[in-house]
C-alpha cells in the first residue's frame, strides 16, 4: 500500500496523515471512523512530489516540492486553494497561531501564510548564522507556541519565535552526542 512514507502528521483526533512521494499521494487514516482515505490529484492538481502534510480542522494541506507548491483541500479532495508564487521547493508544513508555516528549502526561508492562504510575512535567509537557514526541510510546533526547523545543512534545529526571532538551537554539525549530520524531521510532544 504505502511505496516511501515521508511527511507524517497527527491532527488534534490523533488521526494519521502521510505523504508518500513514490506514490504521488497523499493518505488520511480516520481513527475514530476505520477509515482511510488516499488523494493522488487535488482538484486540477495532479501530486508529483507531496512531502509535508498537516491540517486544520475540516482543511488538509499538503506541500509538493515538484509542483512547486501548497494545496489546501477537503476530505473529498476538492481544492480550496493553492499557493503556487513565491515559492521555489515547499519542503515542511506546521500549523501554529492560526497560521501555515511554510519551509521553502529552495529560498533558505520560512513564509507564513493565514489558513486562508493569504500570504503575512517570511523570515530567515541563507546563512550560518541564528535565524538563517541552509536548506530548511522539516518544521513542528511545540506547546509553548514556538517554531521548530530543521535546518538540514547547517546540522542543527533552530527554535524560533512565531516572528522568527531566534530563541535557541539544539545540535550542530558533527558525528557525537549533541551534533547532526544533515538532520531530517522534526517532532515534539506536550513537554
Amino acid at each position: 500500500m504505502l511505496a516511501r512514507p515521508f511527511g507524517i502528521a497527527l491532527d488534534p483526533q490523533d488521526n494519521l496523515l502521510l505523504a508518500d512521494t513514490s506514490a504521488n499521494a497523499v493518505y488520511w487514516f480516520d481513527v475514530v471512523h476505520h477509515t482511510a482515505s488516499r488523494w493522488d490529484k487535488i482538484g486540477p492538481y495532479g501530486l508529483v512530489s507531496p512531502v509535508a502534510v498537516a491540517r486544520h480542522q475540516d482543511t488538509f494541506y499538503v506541500a509538493d516540492s515538484g509542483l512547486p507548491a501548497v494545496l489546501a483541500f477537503d476530505v473529498k479532495g476538492r481544492c480550496r486553494f493553492a499557493l503556487t508564487n513565491d515559492l521555489e521547493r515547499p519542503a515542511g508544513l506546521a500549523i501554529l497561531g492560526g497560521n501555515l508555516f511554510i519551509a521553502d528549502a529552495g529560498a533558505h526561508r520560512i513564509v507564513v501564510f493565514d489558513l486562508q492562504g493569504r500570504p503575512l510575512r517570511h523570515f530567515g535567509r541563507r546563512g550560518t548564522g541564528p535565524g538563517e537557514f541552509n536548506f530548511p526541510t522539516h518544521l513542528a510546533a511545540d506547546p509553548k507556541g514556538r517554531l521548530l526547523v530543521t535546518d538540514s545543512m547547517n546540522s542543527r534545529v533552530q527554535i524560533l519565535d512565531q516572528e522568527g526571532n531566534p530563541v535557541g538551537v539544539i545540535g550542530s554539525a558533527g558525528d557525537g552526542p549533541g551534533h547532526f549530520s544533515r538532520p531530517k524531521g522534526v517532532a515534539v510532544d506536550s513537554l
